[in-house]
């Protein structure tokens, strides 16, 4: 399977998670590969800090996911059993190519407000994307929460109306995610014990599960092929926003 971690807005934690969950799946026996789509290049340097220390790292290729072709779809799902995109943000072009090639996408967001508003714009790419994938899944984790909060009681009901499903896992806002690459680790190699590694390993079971269950299309495309731009705008703009048009499309 192939998940791109995605979103407009930086500093999400979509490194943190990619590499968390690749190293986890790693110590579990997966054949996983990371596209560092990212020009910081942090999987990359993640992997490079283990290599280093002579522990255990994903293999991470880097190259311009952009020039992905359909055809290279069968020899990366043939080669790994997990692909997972880290995608950077801002810069939608990217997240596009990445989406087109992958059977998830993954979004992190925080609890707050303003990144809420930022899932608008991501939601509006994947849409975008499902036009043509129609088979392509979302999801969205909560991270960087912090408990017995206000902020943190209303985070799944603010989240919820972003059009994503929004996983039951979440991950807390701990040490143990910020100290864990300066090691070359994962946190469930680092901290074992911790909650972080908890959250680390329910989330891996949940996107793994999630991904892999039968898919139930809830985007529609278009019936016939749209060659009149303008035309094509006004359809979509009447499928994502007006739901009765939806429904009999």
């Amino acid at each position: 399977m192939i998940i791109s971690l995605c979103g407009t807005k930086g500093g999400t934690g979509k490194t943190t998670v990619s590499m968390s969950l690749a190293l986890e799946w790693l110590e579990r026996g997966r054949r996983v590969l990371v596209v560092d789509a990212d020009p910081q290049r942090s999987a990359s340097k993640w992997a490079e800090e283990a290599r280093k220390q002579e522990r255990q790292a994903p293999n991470v290729a880097t190259y311009d996911i952009r020039r992905m072709r359909s055809t290279d779809l069968p020899g990366l799902k043939a080669d790994n059993d997990i692909v997972i995109i880290d995608c950077p943000a801002r810069q939608p072009e990217v997240q596009r190519a990445a989406l087109m090639a992958s059977d998830a996408a993954l979004v992190p967001s925080a609890p707050s407000v303003v990144d809420a508003w930022a899932l608008n714009e991501t939601f509006d790419l994947v849409q975008r994307v499902a036009i043509v994938r129609s088979q392509l899944k979302s999801f969205v984790l909560i991270n960087r929460q912090v408990a017995r909060t206000h902020v943190a009681a209303g985070a799944r009901s603010l989240l919820s109306n972003y059009g994503f499903d929004l996983l039951k896992s979440e991950w807390g806002n701990r040490i143990a995610f910020q100290a864990a690459p300066k090691m070359g680790l994962g946190v469930t190699a680092f901290a074992p014990m911790s909650k972080a590694a908890d959250e680390v390993r329910a989330l891996a079971d949940e996107v793994h599960e999630a991904v892999r269950a039968p898919s139930r299309p809830k985007f529609i495309a278009p019936p016939v092929p749209i060659r009149d731009r303008k035309a094509f705008e006004e359809y979509e703009r009447l499928r994502v926003y007006e739901p009765a048009f939806a429904q009999c499309s």
